[in-house]
């Protein structure tokens, strides 16, 4: 290849990088707002342990949004200091729901076996 065609295949795949670079959606500073469709067993369970805790009726407590997130260990992040929580990815999704004007964060795994509210 001459030194006339290699510089014309460098312009134009630098033309066609920036083409795709621009047809890229713009990032977000802002935390996803109901970003996941929650499976309904797992809204269910949440919402029934969280009407538990908060002595409240289930109907009383409203979804606001849910995250898939991949937690830092088997006590999905929330690990108290007499519990020994092993050091594994678990998969499963931050839920974001309201209880008399207050919002509550419960973490869970993807089959909402565990559940635990973040408190504080």
């Amino acid at each position: 290849m001459t030194k006339k065609g290699l510089l014309w295949w460098i312009a134009a795949v630098a033309v066609l990088a920036l083409v795709l670079a621009a047809c890229q959606p713009e990032a977000s500073d802002t935390e996803p707002q109901g970003g996941v469709d929650l499976p309904a067993q797992v809204e269910d369970r949440v919402m029934e342990m969280v009407a538990e805790e908060m002595n409240v009726e289930v109907p009383e407590v409203a979804f606001v949004s849910a995250e898939q997130i991949d937690w830092s260990d088997s006590c999905l992040g929330l690990g108290r200091p007499e519990e020994s929580c092993a050091a594994v990815v678990t998969p499963g999704y931050r839920v974001v729901v309201e209880v008399n004007g207050e919002e509550v964060e419960v973490r869970t795994d993807t089959a909402g076996e565990q559940i635990r509210v973040a408190t504080g």
